[in-house]
């Protein structure tokens, strides 16, 4: 029996928030993840069946591992626990379960498990840690063989890292350096962008397991001095960015938040 992987190192940021919202933000992942992903298939359904295989990836590795250990998956019909982006044997007499980030990387690596006239596992059943972009939801529909065994489709919203009573943080790899490094100087930096864009969706996801929808306030910048170091009011503009971001991907899951400057 595989060992649920440690958790990655790539976590950027922190919120910091009351225990008791703490508690309830923890309750509530427990709950989502339980019965909404890894606890979708009831007991009723294990009597008497195969175990079943949890495929994860580099994000949904730390969010789970944060809160579940190896015998929790398997009082919940998980054998085996793998990772997306490593060489797997065929299984194809078990049912699988994907808890992975709608990436073009993850997606890929998705689809690259079911090839034409080869079937690595009996069905799928697969869960996205956020929304997922047209263009990759339309790959998959490209995908056929995974089509015909796939038994669940949907997305989680759960891309965060519960990782003690009074804190929880978003995984998003070399955030600092992406936003206020040398790149971000330029007015036009896609990465800082992306990086914003990221932190913004895994926030929105701490938003929508809760089934909140909250008024953000963020600091609101000065008018630019010929003194300042350049680049210096991009990098104050984050917080902005990062609030309108998480606005948009909140609205995607049907819910809205306000946001004001202050």
């Amino acid at each position: 029996m595989a060992a649920a992987p440690s958790s990655l190192p790539a976590v950027s940021g922190s919120g910091s928030v009351s225990g008791s919202v703490s508690s309830a933000l923890s309750r509530a992942l427990l709950h989502r993840l339980r019965s909404e992903v890894l606890g979708s298939v009831g007991p009723q359904d294990l009597v008497g069946s195969t175990w079943r295989v949890l495929v994860l990836d580099a994000t949904t590795t730390p969010v789970l591992s944060a809160c579940m250990k190896m015998a929790d998956l398997v009082d919940l019909g998980f054998s085996l626990v793998e990772d997306l982006n490593k060489g797997r044997e065929p299984m194809p007499t078990m049912p699988v379960t994907y808890f992975i980030e709608p990436s073009v990387n993850s997606v890929n690596r998705l689809i690259a498990d079911w090839p034409h006239g080869e079937a690595r596992y009996r069905e799928a059943r697969v869960y996205f840690s956020r929304a997922v972009p047209p263009q990759l939801l339309d790959a998959i529909k490209r995908c056929q063989p995974l089509i015909s065994r796939l038994t669940a489709l949907a997305e989680a919203n759960v891309e965060f890292i519960a990782s003690d009573p009074r804190a929880f943080t978003v995984p998003v790899p070399r955030a600092m350096l992406r936003l206020y490094g040398e790149a971000s100087i330029a007015g036009g930096s896609r990465d800082a962008d992306a990086a914003c864009e990221e932190i913004g969706a895994r926030l929105a996801t701490v938003f929508a397991t809760l089934g909140e929808a909250p008024r953000v306030r963020y600091r609101r910048v000065a008018s630019v001095d010929a003194e300042d170091v350049p680049g210096g009011a991009r990098r104050a503009d984050t917080t902005r960015r990062v609030a309108e971001a998480a606005a948009r991907a909140l609205a995607a899951t049907g819910a809205s938040m306000g946001s004001a400057s202050g």
